[in-house]
């Protein structure tokens, strides 16, 4: 009989133990899980920031070839064309400050505006247009390079 009650004791204690540990084990993974999940989280979220900082470069990009090949327009004497490259690039700034947030709005408003002067002069035939677009294009540059 105490050979009964002293395996029982042990079958228990075994049992406990085994359940102990298994909880334990149960609750570390979880912080694991846990962890792991935040870790995830904020990788995306870099991950998302890096990649709408990459659309802005490519889209101010854009905008510089389509300012240049503006400019060479108008050096060919074919303003229609050079008024649709200098509203393209127009077009992608505000994209790109439509995908930068707050962070690049102060210093890409005054370009547009730049664009918008320039394609006005352009259409009076007004020489302003090119020194406007040498100047969009230095401060593009300069955005570009940061």
């Amino acid at each position: 009989m105490i050979k009964l009650i002293v395996l029982t004791i042990i079958v228990g204690f075994v049992f406990i133990t085994g359940y102990y540990l298994g909880s334990h084990k149960l609750l570390e993974i979880r912080k694991d899980i846990t962890g792991l999940k935040t870790e995830v989280l904020s990788k995306t979220t870099s991950l998302e920031k890096e990649l709408a900082d990459v659309r802005v470069r490519m889209h101010l990009v854009d905008a510089r070839e389509r300012i240049i090949a503006g400019k060479n327009e108008i050096s060919e004497k074919n303003f229609g064309t050079a008024g649709k490259e200098i509203e393209k690039a127009r077009e992608l700034i505000e994209r790109a400050i439509g995908l930068s947030g707050e962070s690049l709005v102060p210093a890409l408003r005054p370009i547009t505006q730049e664009l918008a002067y320039a394609e006005s002069d352009l259409k009076r035939l007004d020489p302003e247009a090119m020194k406007r677009l040498d100047g969009a294009k230095k401060d593009l540059d300069r955005i570009i390079e940061r």
